[in-house]
């Protein structure tokens, strides 16, 4: 009885939300989609130059005063670059804490460098080698060297077929103590910036390796947002390089091959992964409520479009507008259709839920309520006989143990945005939320 009266309250407010959708709110902002907009914002600006035996590949992307840059060196007979820095205080983080530090020799290798000087405030990242060995996938060591003499910081890298890479960000500001947990998540090499965001590729894809990283959507580096001046020239930098691969394919393929997908599923190599994707739409549409830069849900919207498509493909119905979505696809069509789990689901729902709040837009709502439906229609056969859920659905019904907490966070971040965005409480949520609080109490 409760089921088919949520489906009735379901049905009622996809049909009724635009006659109550405050008008002028919903043309205020989705006027701001320009289709045609060519999100010059997030374009970067490209430089080449000579310095000594090596050439020299300079990106830039600058915004509310703050400059990103990236240099990549051919290194064949060795390279250097210097900075001029007038009078610098040096400073790095170490265990969330700001440490100066008088000698430079002193500061750790592997730890990102603040400098303070009379003409500005900048980041230098390490100093590492790298080698594109497919595209999106590279191999780095961090054998480059950094050293400074009177008033000069200088890269070095002795001669190797590598390339160097390091960046610097600039600013006017003094940003030092408003992004320490920024520049803490910028500090860890497990995740790089090169053309992208990269991570370390595990044992569980191919390639692989301590030293092979992989290019992912899901650029964490930059999620949670404040507005602040450091993370946002991040973002637009990271989304810079991004943005002509969203823009051809509406999503940022995985450029490694899953041992597991590959095997259950037949899924190759630059395959198409629902809950990165959807991350990476959420930080997007998250930076967008800040910033208010059309650029932005331009982008958005590009990945909106082709998840939609997703979607129509991959997912399981229970009723006329009742599914869940299927985690993986790949664009040669010879993958087998893949499983639902909760936790792929609940975030591609929770950022559809973020772009109609924003947006007004009523086919986002739809798939929205589509998404939610699915969790509501089984919201009782995800709970497992211990009060923990199951991981995910397939044809032969619920798989596997579920995360510790991830999907727990799912869930109450969807409680919150389905109250706010369709003004409903007491849903199928709440019980899977409980029984999982009272497993996760019971583990304690």
């Amino acid at each position: 009885m409760k089921k088919n009266f949520m489906k009735i309250l379901i049905g009622l407010l996809i049909v009724f939300s635009g006659v109550f959708y405050i008008k002028s709110f919903k043309e205020e902002e989705t006027n701001l989609i320009d289709k045609e907009n060519t999100l010059k914002a997030l374009k970067s600006e490209k430089e080449s130059e000579k310095t000594g035996n090596s050439s020299l590949e300079k990106t830039v992307n600058s915004t509310d005063g703050f400059t990103f840059s990236q240099y990549k060196l051919e290194v064949s007979q060795g390279g250097k670059y210097n900075f001029d820095l007038k009078d610098p205080e040096f400073f790095y983080i170490k265990d969330g804490e700001v440490v100066p530090s008088l000698d430079f020799e002193e500061i750790p290798k592997d730890s990102i460098i603040y400098a303070k000087t009379e003409d500005g405030n900048f980041l230098f990242s390490l100093a590492y080698y790298v080698k594109e060995i497919a595209d999106g996938n590279y191999r780095v060591n961090f054998d480059g060297e950094r050293e400074f003499t009177s008033s000069e910081l200088r890269y070095n890298f002795p001669s190797s077929n590598d390339d160097g890479y390091f960046w610097t960000i600039s600013s006017n500001e003094d940003f030092l103590y408003d992004s320490i947990d920024l520049i803490k998540g910028l500090n860890n090499k497990n995740g790089l910036i090169l053309d992208g965001y990269y991570y370390i590729s595990n044992e569980g894809y191919k390639p692989n390796g301590p030293d092979i990283f992989y290019r992912n959507p899901a650029i964490y580096v930059v999620k949670n947002f404040k507005d602040n001046k450091l993370q946002k020239v991040l973002l637009y930098s990271l989304l810079s390089y991004m943005k002509p691969i969203i823009e051809e394919k509406g999503y940022v393929p995985i450029p490694v091959e899953s041992l597991w997908l590959k095997s259950d599923y037949n899924i190759d190599s630059y395959y198409y992964d629902t809950r990165w994707s959807s991350d990476l739409g959420e930080i997007i549409i998250d930076a967008y409520s800040i910033y208010k830069d059309p650029d932005l849900l331009v982008l958005n919207e590009k990945i909106i479009e082709y998840t939609k498509k997703h979607i129509d493909e991959n997912k399981y119905s229970f009723d006329d507008n009742a599914y869940l979505v299927a985690d993986y696809s790949h664009e040669n069509d010879v993958y087998r259709k893949t499983h639902a789990s909760l936790n792929h689901h609940l975030q591609i729902m929770n950022w559809f839920i973020k772009t109609y709040i924003v947006t007004g837009d009523d086919s986002i709502k739809e798939y929205a309520m589509g998404m939610l439906s699915g969790v509501l229609e089984t919201s009782e056969s995800w709970i497992k006989s211990n009060n923990d859920l199951y991981y995910a659905y397939s044809e032969g019904g619920f798989i596997r143990d579920d995360y510790e907490r991830l999907t727990l966070n799912d869930l109450l971040k969807a409680r919150i945005l389905i109250e706010k965005a369709f003004d409903m409480k007491d849903t199928g949520i709440d019980k899977m939320i409980e029984r999982k609080e009272i497993w996760l109490k019971a583990k304690e």
